[in-house]
């Protein structure tokens, strides 16, 4: 009877490791969807006070008067929430505008884990060969699907996975409002800054004419940001230093996008 017994407890309390990270994964990406939630609306929200006051995303001021705005309005006017959000803003969008440079210039940041540098790395790889924006937000998903399968720390998939959120919001704003970057090759966009048609064709001709260009700076600055937010403790909190950093970082990178792109 004993030995019965000792063959069935072992089954009886145990959990699989597999279980358990599963349940770790699906924590992860609903702290990233919350930070992607909460990145995307700021974006918008930016742009929609650069709309109102005519200025650009190259406009320091503007774009922090917009964050404040946006952030006060989440977080109820809580003015320790406004200034972590404002400082992280500033730190990072010096950092980026700095040190911005096309993605062929880039080197992976050593202040990364050596798994976040290899998405990284992906990722630039994947954006020096893509042939249109589709293709290289393809390998940004599959990159996310590929790093929920690692055996890595929580830290280093949120870092990571938060990457490539910064990369893909940060991107796709553009692309929907190319009027707030100033450009020197306009080829595919009309005299008031909108895209002529959505066909593949034209996103390709945006892609190669401009919007590589654009992605590259805008990856150099997410690694500023991600970097410089510690996303790995900020992400759970994304309404202080994790959305002012990844908004200094984007916008600090796109004011060099407007310079070289």
């Amino acid at each position: 009877m004993l030995i019965g017994l000792g063959l069935l407890l072992p089954g009886c309390d145990s959990i699989s490791p597999q279980s358990e990270k599963s349940d770790e994964n699906e924590r992860i990406v609903q702290e990233i969807q919350d930070f992607r939630s909460t990145y995307s609306a700021s974006l918008n929200h930016i742009g929609n006070h650069l709309d109102t006051t005519g200025a650009s995303l190259g406009n320091k001021g503007a774009v922090q008067t917009g964050l404040k705005s946006f952030v006060n309005k989440r977080s109820g006017s809580n003015p320790e929430v406004s200034e972590n959000a404002a400082e992280a803003f500033v730190n990072n969008y010096q950092n980026s505008k700095l040190k911005t440079r096309t993605f062929s210039k880039l080197s992976a940041r050593k202040d990364l884990p050596r798994n976040v540098r290899e998405v990284v790395r992906g990722a630039r790889e994947s954006l020096r060969n893509s042939t249109s924006y589709s293709a290289f937000k393809k390998h940004l998903r599959e990159s996310r699907d590929s790093i929920l399968g690692e055996s890595w720390s929580k830290k280093e998939k949120k870092q990571a996975l938060a990457y490539l959120v910064l990369v893909e919001e940060t991107i796709s704003f553009v692309k929907s409002n190319p009027h707030l970057v100033g450009q020197s090759n306009a080829s595919s966009v009309t005299a008031d800054g909108q895209l002529v048609a959505t066909a593949e064709e034209t996103e390709e001709t945006w892609w190669e004419s401009w919007g590589k260009c654009v992605a590259g700076t805008v990856e150099g600055g997410g690694t500023g940001a991600l970097a410089g937010a510690a996303a790995g403790t900020t992400i759970p909190e994304p309404m202080t230093t994790g959305t002012g950093a990844a908004i200094g970082g984007a916008s600090g990178a796109l004011t060099g996008a407007a310079v070289s792109c």
